[in-house]
């Protein structure tokens, strides 16, 4: 029988933030209609310029870039229970760093499948495209927003990680806020046998 998918983000979930100060986040709510229809990139139309620029930029962000401590264990713990889909709001036009970035701390093999942003779409918009696309019901990140927007999308569970900047908004009864990945371990492997 196949394993439930579960819907994993990358940076401040997988990825430590630079210098561990995770600012790019926001808290909740989510307050505005999530954008449709859905505006594909067709990257074979970016000026081979603009490719290089943007692969230039990627790379910088993730110089010197780790993994958070828990990110190999608890995802081997959360795969035995869920089959892993990355989903990253980083652009397409960086897959292949997002992958190469993956393979190079042991994480890639983990995954299932990996997506990033192929759309226009801001994150939380492109999170809850991808629920929608994928049909998984259970999501990890680390932005209140994204949370908050797939709570009220009707997830069943948003495991939102805990950072100083997603605190003080009170989420949906459906986001569980965990502080690392072997709690979202215990929650599916409880639920399972449950």
């Amino acid at each position: 029988m196949d394993k439930p998918l579960i819907g994993i983000d990358m940076d401040g979930v997988l990825c430590r933030p630079p210098l561990g100060f995770n600012v790019a986040i926001r808290k909740g709510p989510f307050c505005r209609p999530i954008r449709k229809p859905y505006a594909f990139y067709q990257t074979n139309r970016f000026h081979p310029v603009a490719r290089l620029f943007f692969s230039i930029i990627l790379r910088c962000k993730y110089v010197g870039r780790i993994p958070m401590t828990d990110a190999k264990s608890g995802l081997e713990h959360i795969g035995e229970y869920r089959s892993l889909i990355l989903v990253t709001s980083r652009t397409v036009l960086g897959h292949g760093l997002i992958k190469s970035w993956l393979a190079k701390y042991g994480l890639l093999d983990i995954f299932d499948r990996i997506y990033s942003n192929n759309t226009g779409l801001p994150s939380p918009d492109f999170k809850c495209h991808m629920a929608d696309k994928l049909g998984f019901d259970e999501f990890i990140d680390d932005d209140g927003q994204v949370a908050d927007a797939l709570s009220k999308q009707g997830l069943g569970k948003v495991y939102l990680r805990d950072w100083p900047k997603n605190r003080g908004y009170n989420y949906m009864q459906n986001v569980i806020r965990i502080h690392n990945l072997q709690e979202v371990g215990r929650y599916v492997s409880e639920g399972d046998s449950g």
